[in-house]
Parts: C-alpha cells; sequence; structure tokens
C-alpha cells in the first residue's frame, strides 16, 4: 500500500472534477503530485497526512453543511410584502389548556386591528386599567402608586396647610369624587352570570377582567372617601384657612365659598360675578364651566342666554367640555330646559370623543346603518380596553358584556362588503379621534407611560 496507488488516482480525479470539488480547491492535489514517483514507495501509510486529509474533509463538510444560513437570512427581502402576501398561519398541534399567560402571548402576536375585541388580551386589559387608575389618581389627588388610598386626604390636607395651589386643586376633587360615590360606601359588586350568556371563551375572559377591575377601583376609591368622610372637618378647616391666605389661587377660593359656605342670601350672586370677572380675565376652562352652572341655577332669562352662549363657546374650543355640554344641552339644566336641536350635534361630537352615554344616544338611532351600529360598539370596546371608563360609576362590564355581545351578533349578520365597511368606520374613527378621546380621559399613552 505505496504512496502512488493512493496519490495519482486521487490526483487525476481531483483534476476532472476540478474547482467544484472542496479539497482540490484547499490544495491538496498539489501536496500529493509533488512527491518523487521514481522512488521506492514507503512500506507504511503516512499517518500524519490522512489524518490531515480526514480532519479537512470533516471541516470542509461541517462548513457544507452550515452554508444555507446565510442564504435564509437574504431570502426575506426577495419576499412580497406583508399585506400583498401574508404569511399562512403556522399549524398549532392540539394541545391541552394553555394559562392565561400563553394566551395572551398566542393573542398579542396575532392581534385583529379591525376588530377590538380580538385584539387585546386580558392581560393587557388588566394592565390598561391599572395603569388609567394610576394616571387619574396622580392628576387629581397628587397620589403616586405607592401611596395607599386611605393615606391620600391625610397627604392632601399636609400640602394644603403648606399653601399648595394644587392640595387645594385636589381637595375639591376628593369632595367631588366622594360626593359622587354617595351611598356607594358598603357596595360589594358580584359579577351577574347572565352578562356572559352568548359570549366566547375569549370575550367572557375580557369581561371578567373589566369586572375584576371595577371592583379594585372601587374598593380602592370606597377606601380614599371612607378616609376623607372621617377627616372631613379637618380637610374643610384647611380648605378655608387656604382660601384666606393672600397667595391663594382665586378660583379656588371661589371653589372653597361654593362648596363649604352656607347659603347664605347673596352669596350666589356674589360668586356668580366674581367668576364672571375671573373669567373674563383668565377664560380658563375651569373657570367657565363653573361658570355656566352658576348662569344657568339662576332664574332669570337673560342669565340663561349668556349661560348658553358660554355653555357652547366652551364646548367650541375645549374637547374636555364637550361632554359636559351634550348632557346639559339633551337634559336640561336649572332653568333651561333641554336643546333638542343642538343636542344632537354635541352628543355626536360626544359620541366621537368617547362620552359613554353620547354612544348610547347613537346605538338608539334607527336610522344608522348596521355598519355604523358595529363601529359604535367597537369604538367604545376600544376606549373600554384603553381604562377610559375606569372611574365611571356605572357598571362598564355590564355596558362592555353589552358591546362584546353586539359585535358578535352583528359580525354573523354583517355581509362581507357590510363588514369591510364596519372596520373601515372604526378605523377611521379611532384614527381621527383616538388620541383626543384619550387625552381628555387621561387614558392616553402619555399618561400611562408615566405610570
Amino acid at each position: 500500500m505505496g504512496a502512488g496507488p493512493y496519490c495519482r488516482p486521487r490526483a487525476q480525479g481531483a483534476r476532472r472534477r476540478g474547482a467544484a470539488d472542496a479539497p482540490s480547491a484547499l490544495g491538496l492535489g498539489t501536496t500529493y503530485l509533488a512527491v518523487p514517483m521514481r522512488q521506492p514507495p514507503p512500506n507504511r501509510i503516512n499517518l500524519g497526512v490522512l489524518l490531515t486529509v480526514v480532519a479537512l474533509h470533516a471541516a470542509v463538510f461541517a462548513y457544507a453543511l452550515q452554508a444555507p444560513a446565510p442564504q435564509s437570512a437574504v431570502a426575506p427581502q426577495r419576499s412580497e410584502p406583508a399585506a400583498t402576501n401574508p404569511p399562512a398561519a403556522p399549524h398549532r398541534p392540539p394541545q391541552s389548556p394553555a394559562t392565561a399567560q400563553d394566551k395572551d402571548s398566542q393573542a398579542v402576536a396575532e392581534p385583529v386591528l379591525d376588530d377590538p375585541s380580538r385584539e387585546f388580551t386580558p392581560r393587557r386589559w388588566h394592565d390598561n386599567q391599572v395603569a388609567a387608575a394610576q394616571a387619574q389618581d396622580r392628576r387629581r389627588f397628587g397620589a403616586s402608586p405607592e401611596l395607599a388610598p386611605a393615606a391620600v386626604p391625610a397627604a392632601i390636607e399636609r400640602r394644603l396647610r403648606a399653601g399648595d395651589a394644587a392640595a387645594a386643586a385636589a381637595a375639591a376633587e376628593l369632595q367631588e369624587d366622594c360626593s359622587e360615590l354617595g351611598n356607594m360606601a358598603g357596595l360589594a359588586p358580584t359579577l351577574d352570570a347572565t352578562l356572559l350568556s352568548g359570549l366566547g371563551t375569549d370575550t367572557q375572559a375580557l369581561v371578567r377582567t373589566a369586572f375584576e377591575a371595577r371592583v379594585r377601583r372601587l374598593a380602592q376609591r370606597q377606601q380614599r372617601c371612607a378616609a376623607w368622610h372621617a377627616e372631613r372637618e379637618r380637610m374643610a378647616q384647611a380648605r378655608r384657612d387656604y382660601a384666606a391666605r393672600s397667595d391663594a389661587d382665586t378660583f379656588e377660593k371661589l371653589r372653597t365659598s361654593l362648596q363649604l359656605e352656607p347659603p347664605t342670601p347673596g352669596l350666589l350672586e356674589r360668586l356668580r360675578a366674581e367668576l364672571q370677572s375671573l373669567w373674563e380675565s383668565q377664560s380658563q376652562s375651569r373657570v367657565g364651566r363653573a361658570l355656566v352652572l352658576q348662569m344657568l341655577a339662576h332664574d332669570n332669562e337673560a342669565q340663561d342666554r349668556v349661560g348658553l352662549r358660554l355653555l357652547l363657546e366652551l364646548a367650541e374650543r375645549d374637547d374636555a367640555q364637550v361632554e359636559f355640554a351634550a348632557n346639559v344641552l339633551s337634559r336640561g339644566f336649572g332653568q333651561l330646559p333641554p336643546q333638542p336641536e343642538l343636542a344632537l350635534h354635541w352628543q355626536r361630537r360626544a359620541a366621537e370623543l368617547g362620552a359613554d352615554a353620547a354612544i348610547d344616544a347613537q346605538l338608539t338611532d334607527t336610522t344608522a346603518a348596521p355598519a355604523q351600529i358595529w363601529a359604535w360598539h367597537a369604538w367604545r370596546i376600544w376606549l373600554n380596553a384603553h381604562g377610559c371608563y375606569v372611574d365611571s360609576v356605572r357598571a362598564e362590564d355590564a355596558l362592555l358584556a353589552a358591546d362584546l355581545r353586539a359585535l358578535e351578533q352583528l359580525g354573523t349578520r354583517l355581509s362581507a362588503p357590510e363588514r369591510l365597511e364596519a372596520g373601515r368606520l372604526y378605523l377611521q374613527r379611532r384614527q381621527t379621534f383616538g388620541d383626543r378621546a384619550r387625552a381628555i380621559r387621561h387614558c392616553d399613552t402619555q399618561a400611562l407611560m408615566q405610570h
């Protein structure tokens, strides 16, 4: 077994295969051809050379196995755009029931953007409600997420006694919130099982998550208001002391008088005149709203006209006042009777900005097309998913269940063109009013990112 029989055939074979043969390209054939053929062959195999050849062959073979990787990395550049040729969903074999986290991961990976009932997972829904509640507490009461709800009134009182104008506003907000909560202090709501009837498993999970978020939020408000009631007199005195300061915020002085002073003769007339003077000098929406209510509460036709004109002016220039204007116009207030013709326009605007009562009015419109009705339900679900109704005293889980059920039922009845139109209307409303609606309800991206 000399070198000749092993080297010559492989060298000739290398010349026949040419550059396509990887070992020859690495110079192995040249090494063998350099051996003088007239010398007598050795009596044993050159193990060093043989091992070198085997090692290089193994290296080339391993390289060949890895070669397709760069090609696959380049392949996506030649693929069609996802919107034109979407990839088929991967096949998933039957599995045991997944955990909530697994379901969330799957749903997030494949959201249905023109259907909010299939865009948000329960986990994302829960996180949005928590973040929106924290954003509201910081905006209204200056409360950080680390501060327990029951500790909020005492914290506001300390800041108020230090002359903090923001704390004076927070004290007024707290009184309004606890007055709105009213007799709900001992309420322990339960989820009505009938709300879930007719809903799919995924949408039932959304309703349960919304209910749990509402119960948790209600408990927080109850704890905060219970502490406020216990310290009500101290808080009221702190507000009076603040209002007596020479550097106190003018509007908070007036609001303290409106909320705390007894209705003595001439008080409302004096406060109304001061509010009007403040409005003319500053034109702040918070001042204008209080002035509107005072104007309309007075039994004077001339002042009613001034109050109505001011109400429309507020709504024209401030999205945050549109829902207030729509409610006053549709229901009336004080001596002002309902204004149905004006109410139609402002109810529509309020619905576009997410007012759920105004959306109810759009849903009862018998002239609305089914696609439009579907889009209104979808719009309210989308806002609900972002925590925009987290502080509503209404049972939002009941509204959510109704919206989800309507979306499913309408979806089975709409034709394919109607369903496309419904999705288009919803996405258009979301694009046009989504940021504005979330901003005025403090459930926008900026507010959520701060928490």
